[in-house]
C-alpha cells in the first residue's frame, strides 16, 4: 500500500499541481444569502448563546469513565480469546477510531484490528468467525463476515447483558491504526476539533446518516471535514472569537451549501488546502445534457474563478427552458453526488468513498445550516430555539443507552470485586471467568424471576 510520502510529490502535498496555478489557499468565508460576516455583525448575541449550548451539550455526549472502562474491558474479551487462540507472541490487537480518540457517542460502534503474524487475515477471520458466535457476550445471531467487502470485516453485536455494544473486526490491516493517529495528532492541536465533531456526530445519528455501511458518513470523514472547517474558520479573518457556534455554522454552511462536491477534494495537510478531485470533475444529474462535465475554469487553470467557484450564484447554468439553475439547484436534483477526501496518510485513498449517501447528507447539513441561521433572525426572542430543537432532538434514547452501559459496567466490577475476596486481589483472574460468573448469576435471576412469575400467575388463577 503506497504512503503519503512515496505516492506524491512534495509539491503535490502541498497544493501544486503540473498544468495548475497554486490552490493550497484559505477558503474564501461562505457568500450567499446571509454570510457568517453578516450573521456575526448583526447577530453576535445568537453566537454566544447558541455557542453556551453547544458547549453544555457537547459536556453532555462526552464518553464517561464508565463507558471508556466497559468498551477496553469488551476489546480485553476478545484479546483474550486471541491470544488462546493463536498465542501471545503471534497476535497484536488494536482498538482504533473513535473509541481510541475518546470521541464517539454512547451507542458508537467498537473499532478492532487482529494482526496474526502467522495467519492470513482472511483465515483469521473465518476462524474468529466460528469461534465468536460461541462466546456468552457475544450475541450470536449477530455474528457476520463480510468477506467480499474491500476490507473484510466481521460485525457483532455483545448480548444486552454485556451492553448491546456492536463491534467491528478486521484482520492484519495498519491503516486504521495510521488514521487514529492522525486524529489523534488533531485532536491535541485544535481543541475546538472534539466539540465540533461530538455535535455533528448527534446530528447525523439522529438522521440514520452516521453508519458508512449503509452510506453514512465515517467517522474519520467527519474529523476530516471538521478539522478543515477549523483550520479554515481560523485563517478566514472573521472579526469574531473562534468558537463551537461559529464553528457548526460554518460547518453546516459550507457543507451544506457551498463545498463544490463535483470538483473540489478535502486535503487536510500542514496547512489546509482543496484541492482538484484526483478522479476528475464528477457529472451530476442535474446538469444539462449538453455538458461535458468539466467547468471552464479546467481550461485556463484551476486558479482562474476558483472565487467566484465559492458563490453558488456564480457557477449555474440554464436549463432547456432558459431558467437560471445554481450550482445548489444542480446538488439538490443529485442524489449520487460523492465527496473525496485524500487520505492524509496514504494520498491514494478516498476516505470517504464508501459514503454513497452524501446528497442526503448535505441536504440534512443544508437544513440544520437553515433552521440555526432562522434562530438568528429571531434574536429579539429571549431563546430563539425553535430551530434548535428541530437540528438536536434531545429525547431520551441516548442518555438511556449511557444508563444502560454504566449499569453493565458496575454488574462487572462487582464481579471483579466478588472474586477478588474469594481469591485475593493479586489472584490472575481472567476475562472469561468474569463473563461465565456474569452469565451464571443472569440465569439464575432470569430463573427465579420466571418461577415467581408462575407462582403469582397460580394464585391469581
Amino acid at each position: 500500500m503506497s504512503t503519503g510520502s512515496s505516492a506524491w510529490s512534495e509539491e503535490q502535498r502541498h497544493g501544486r499541481y503540473s498544468g495548475y496555478a497554486e490552490v493550497a489557499k484559505p477558503i474564501e468565508p461562505i457568500p450567499g444569502d446571509m454570510s457568517l460576516t453578516e450573521l456575526l455583525h448583526d447577530s453576535d448575541y445568537y453566537i454566544d448563546w447558541l455557542t453556551t449550548f453547544l458547549d453544555d451539550l457537547a459536556r453532555e455526549l462526552e464518553p464517561t469513565h464508565e463507558e471508556q472502562s466497559l468498551r477496553s474491558w469488551l476489546a480485553g474479551c476478545l484479546a483474550e480469546l486471541c491470544d488462546n487462540t493463536y498465542g501471545a507472541r503471534n497476535v497484536e490487537l488494536s482498538v482504533f477510531g473513535s473509541c481510541a480518540t475518546g470521541v464517539y457517542l454512547s451507542d458508537a460502534d467498537i473499532d478492532v484490528v487482529v494482526n496474526v503474524r502467522t495467519q492470513d487475515g482472511r483465515r483469521v477471520l473465518w476462524d474468529l468467525k466460528s469461534l465468536l458466535r460461541n462466546e456468552p457476550w457475544i450475541d450470536s445471531s449477530s455474528v457476520r463476515l463480510i468477506s467480499t467487502a474491500r476490507v473484510p470485516v466481521i460485525k457483532l453485536t455483545t448480548t444486552a447483558r454485556f451492553g448491546a455494544i456492536k463491534m467491528d473486526i478486521t484482520a492484519n490491516m495498519q491503516s486504521g491504526n495510521r488514521s487514529t493517529q492522525v486524529a489523534q495528532g488533531w485532536f491535541r492541536d485544535h481543541p475546538e476539533l472534539m466539540p465540533l465533531v461530538l455535535v455533528v456526530k448527534l446530528i447525523l445519528q439522529q438522521e440514520d446518516m452516521d453508519e458508512v455501511f449503509t452510506g453514512g458518513l465515517g467517522g474519520f470523514s467527519l474529523v476530516n471535514m471538521a478539522v478543515a472547517t477549523v483550520i479554515r474558520t481560523k485563517n478566514c479573518g472573521l472579526p469574531h472569537t473562534i468558537s463551537l457556534g461559529l464553528l457548526l455554522l460554518n460547518f453546516l454552511g459550507y457543507y451544506g451549501r457551498a463545498f463544490n462536491y463535483s470538483r473540489d477534494a478535502i486535503a487536510v495537510n500542514d496547512t489546509l488546502c482543496t484541492i482538484p478531485r484526483p478522479d476528475g470533475p464528477q457529472r451530476t444529474t442535474g446538469r444539462d445534457s449538453s455538458d461535458d462535465g468539466y467547468d471552464d475554469d479546467y481550461d485556463d487553470g484551476y486558479d482562474d474563478g476558483y472565487d467566484d467557484s465559492r458563490d453558488s450564484r456564480n457557477n449555474g447554468r440554464r436549463d432547456s427552458g432558459g431558467q437560471y439553475r445554481s450550482y445548489e439547484d444542480e446538488l439538490d436534483d443529485d442524489d449520487n453526488i460523492t465527496l473525496y477526501i485524500r487520505d492524509p496518510s496514504d494520498f491514494s485513498n478516498n476516505v470517504s468513498r464508501g459514503s454513497f449517501r452524501m446528497g442526503s447528507i448535505r441536504r440534512v447539513f443544508r437544513d440544520a445550516y437553515h433552521r440555526l441561521l432562522g434562530d438568528a433572525q429571531k434574536i429579539d426572542i429571549q431563546e430563539p430555539r425553535a430551530g434548535l430543537d428541530q437540528v438536536f432532538r434531545m429525547d431520551d434514547l441516548l442518555s438511556g443507552k449511557r444508563a444502560a452501559l454504566i449499569g453493565v459496567w458496575d454488574e462487572i466490577q462487582q464481579a471483579m470485586d466478588d472474586f477478588e475476596s474469594a481469591l485475593g486481589r493479586d489472584a490472575d483472574i481472567s476475562y472469561a471467568q468474569v463473563v461465565h460468573a456474569m452469565t451464571r448469576l443472569h440465569r439464575r435471576s432470569s430463573f427465579s424471576d420466571s418461577r415467581g412469575s408462575n407462582k403469582r400467575q397460580r394464585r391469581h388463577n
